[in-house]
Order: structure tokens, then sequence, then C-alpha cells
């Protein structure tokens, strides 16, 4: 569909979760979303957090599942 639409896209290799994330947080300032129809999933991104390890004094790699 982007492509359809004249967007330039780029297929990326497969990576870990971790760095799946981290690369999503350094694109996101950059896209622009429909507050209309992507209102959902906005709130669910302002939500994620990361789950705290109480024992080490640190946070994990990945996502709290709540």
């Amino acid at each position: 569909m982007l492509d359809a639409l004249g967007c330039k896209t780029a297929r990326v290799p497969t990576l870990s979760l971790v760095d799946e994330i981290n690369a999503t947080k350094l694109e996101l300032p950059r896209m622009w979303l429909n507050k209309a129809t992507t209102a959902d999933g906005v709130e669910a991104l302002r939500q994620y957090r990361t789950a705290y390890d109480e024992n080490l004094k640190t946070f994990a790699d990945t996502p709290h599942r709540d």
C-alpha cells in the first residue's frame, strides 16, 4: 500500500525484540498519525512499559505484560 502511494519503504532484517522496540522508538517521532483512526494504538503505545526487577534494581529488556 505504501509503495502504491509513492512512499519509500525498506525491508529490514529480523531483529531481537529489544532491537525492534528501540528501532520503533527512534522512528515514532518522525511519523505522522491520523488521530481519528489511530487513537487506540497511540494510547496502547503510551501505556507501554518495561518490567522492573526489584532484586537487580534494573529494568528488564522485555516489555511488561499486563
